[in-house]
Order: structure tokens, then sequence, then C-alpha cells
């Protein structure tokens, strides 16, 4: 299993499942044959997008219709992409949408890997124009989005 399979299957279970996230990733990691340093991006991923999700979903559904319609696989998969274009400087964009695009060879059709590489493609060469609800008009729904909060606890 690469990292990012490993992170994906977690993602998957807690979404699917309600699955506990810290117990499948150990388990998964148990499973794996990956070194410490995949370990860790892993793990970084896989906490990184379950505390930045609703971000990560926020700026998705600018390049999806209808992200919600979306396989639970294809929806994690985007988030795997967007998450490491958004977040993790360190990884290459053109990486990220590389490894996205293989895991949905994996686990989706033709048309979601078409679907997961233009939306990919199209976040890198827009991310500096993603926008958030108004800081003024909606300050709630701007800093739940922008720090991925709910909006009852800001």
């Amino acid at each position: 299993m690469t990292v990012r399979e490993v992170a994906l299957r977690v993602l998957y279970s807690f979404e699917t499942e309600d699955a506990d996230v810290r117990e499948t990733l150990k388990v998964l990691l148990r499973q794996s044959s990956l070194d410490i340093r995949d370990r860790a991006l892993a793990t970084e991923l896989v906490y990184g997008i379950v505390r930045q999700r609703g971000r990560i979903d926020w700026v998705l559904q600018q390049f999806v219709r209808r992200f919600d319609g979306l396989t639970p696989w294809i929806r994690n998969i985007l988030r795997l992409g967007g998450y490491q274009i958004l977040m993790l400087d360190q990884i290459p964009n053109t990486a990220a949408t590389y490894e996205s695009v293989e895991l949905a060879k994996r686990f989706g059709h033709p048309g979601t890997v078409r679907l997961t590489n233009g939306v990919l493609r199209n976040l890198i060469r827009n991310q500096e124009v993603i926008s958030f609800p108004n800081k003024e008009k909606e300050p709630v729904a701007h800093l739940s989005m922008v720090y991925s909060y709910p909006s009852w606890i800001v």
C-alpha cells in the first residue's frame, strides 16, 4: 500500500463507517511496509484532512458542481489532492495531482480519472482567486470556512 492509499482508506472508513481515525490509521500503518517518513506523511495527510475538511470541501465545491454526489472514494481522493495543493508546500502540485489521478484509476472509472485530473489542475491554476464568504457581511461563515470550524463554534 502506498502512503496515499493508506490515507485514502482511513478517510474512506471515517466517512462511510464512522470509524475511529486513530485506530484505523494505526492498523493500516502496521499492515503496510511504509518507512518512517512515509508513515509520518500518511499521518499528516489523514489528520490534516480531518482537521481542514470544511475548508477543503468549500474550496473543492467551487470546482465540482455536485461534490456531495461523488462516491466517497473520489471525494476523498480529491480531498487528498486538494490538501496537498493548498496546505503542503513541500509536495509539488504536479506530484499531488499525479498521485491522486493514480488513486482515481484504482478506485474510480475513466470519467472520475478525468474529473480528478481536471479539478486538481484547475485548483492549481486558480488557487489564488478562491473565494470565501464575505468577511464583513458573513463573518461567522467566513471564519467557519477559512479556519474549518463548525459555525456553532465560531
